[in-house]
């Protein structure tokens, strides 16, 4: 038998290392009783500690072991949020829901219509306006799609919900014990890639998707992401070896703030957790067309940037990667872009820059690399005397959604900043 003892707040932070101290369900040596306790009385568990550990009970007991729940944690909160349920892995066919917290077993993709519904009822329509009513469904939708789609948990998905009306802040969390995202990814790759950049690439588009273009292939985790930021809100996801936290909306052109960690112990599956203030004027609606037209990109066709090959003459410029064919390092693509892009375009001389043998370029690189000199000198001038070489088609995707930023920017009337972006 194993003890575990449970603090009494079982916060973000929790999930990031106090999960090491569960026995994996994958050690065939572990042993086959688990006993839980708290040295204090439970105050609060977060969203995400509720779904994950939903999900690992529901699998640890799925192969023959046991839980135990000593009676220093059978306390009201504790019976109220869930905890215990989640530990003991029973639920109803509604799962099980308090005031403020509700928790779901999603045993198949045919549930999740059923799942949505009666998750906005239990929110409550005094708690959610339309547009957050609307934002709640297609994330968790979104979601759970992928959990079906990608990661073949055989003991399903965990959603778990909070609402705190002193912050006014609602929190959803899905967790599940199938293949992690990294997995997934790496699959996808003729070359090896670590764990960081396999999540960090599965963020960006039209890349771990299927190839089903009518189910918005390779868009899941980025459209997620992309309009919780803009909503103000804020997303985090725990995966195998992995996990990243994404803060809010800094600002047009901007791909957000992406932050890795490595938790204390691989997570054996996905969690993704997502918060929304119900307090501020949301629009879901505006916020995903906005998106959607990011990556419809006319503005970027309208330049036509990119050539199949180089030009003879014309000074060829090789785009940093990896071994694995990632260009990421934006330390590497601010150097490209202060050492060469600068100087060219101030002095009128064209330039090529060479995406050979590059498959994945992440959002914040190009970023990095063309979102200035951009802004700068004007998008006319930057296409007259700046190309693109050998493009994949994600990286195509990317340069599209950078390019529709910064015109959209423009457009709008944005102006540059009083620095000298270029390092001149």
């Amino acid at each position: 038998m194993v003890a575990v003892e449970l603090p009494d707040l079982l916060q973000l932070a929790w999930c990031e290392s106090g999960l090491s101290a569960l026995p994996a369900c994958a050690d065939t040596g572990a042993p086959d009783v688990v006993r839980f306790a708290a040295h204090r009385p439970i105050r609060y568990v977060d969203p995400a500690a509720l779904a994950l550990l939903g999900s690992w009970g529901s699998r640890w007991i799925a192969q023959g072991r046991s839980v135990e729940v000593d009676d220093s944690l059978k306390g009201p909160y504790s019976w109220r949020i869930g905890l215990l349920t989640a530990l003991a892995g029973k639920f109803g066919s509604s799962g099980t829901h308090t005031n403020n917290a509700i928790l779901f077993k999603v045993d198949t993709d045919g549930q999740i219509g059923a799942t949505l519904d009666e998750l906005v009822r239990l929110l409550g329509v005094t708690r959610l306006d339309v547009e957050l009513a609307k934002a709640v469904q297609y994330f968790v939708s979104e979601i759970l799609r992928n959990v079906f789609e990608h990661s073949q948990s055989e003991a399903g998905a965990f959603l778990a919900a909070g609402y705190f009306p002193k912050v006014q802040k609602l929190t959803l969390a899905v967790a599940d014990s199938g293949v992690t995202v990294p997995k997934h990814v790496q699959r996808r790759w003729k070359e090896k890639v670590s764990d960081r950049s396999a999540l960090e690439v599965a963020l960006e588009p039209r890349v771990s998707g299927s190839t089903d273009g009518d189910r918005n292939a390779g868009l899941g985790l980025y459209m997620t992401r992309r309009i919780v930021t803009l909503m103000g809100g804020a997303f985090w996801i725990l995966t195998g070896t992995q996990g990243v936290r994404s803060q809010a909306f800094m600002g047009p052109g901007t791909p957000g703030n992406l932050e890795f960690f490595e938790p204390r112990r691989p997570w054996e599956g996905t969690c993704v957790v997502f918060s929304l203030y119900t307090g501020r004027t949301h629009s879901f609606t505006a916020d995903q067309r906005f998106v959607q037209q990011e990556l419809g990109g006319h503005y970027f066709d309208s330049l036509d940037l990119c050539r199949k090959n180089p030009v003879d003459g014309i000074e060829l410029f090789a785009v940093p990667r990896t071994a694995a064919n990632l260009a990421e390092d934006k330390g590497k693509a601010d150097s490209l872009r202060k050492e060469h892009i600068g100087p060219h375009l101030k002095m009128g001389i064209p330039l090529q820059l060479d995406f050979g043998g590059v498959q994945i370029a992440t959002q914040s690189f190009v970023h990095a690399l063309i979102a200035e000199p951009l802004r700068r000198f004007g998008p006319e001038r930057f296409k007259g005397l700046v190309h693109f070489v050998r493009v994949s088609s994600q990286v195509r995707q990317v340069l599209r959604i950078v390019v529709q930023h910064v015109r959209m920017e423009l457009d709008a009337g944005g102006e540059t900043s009083g620095s000298d972006p270029l390092g001149s």
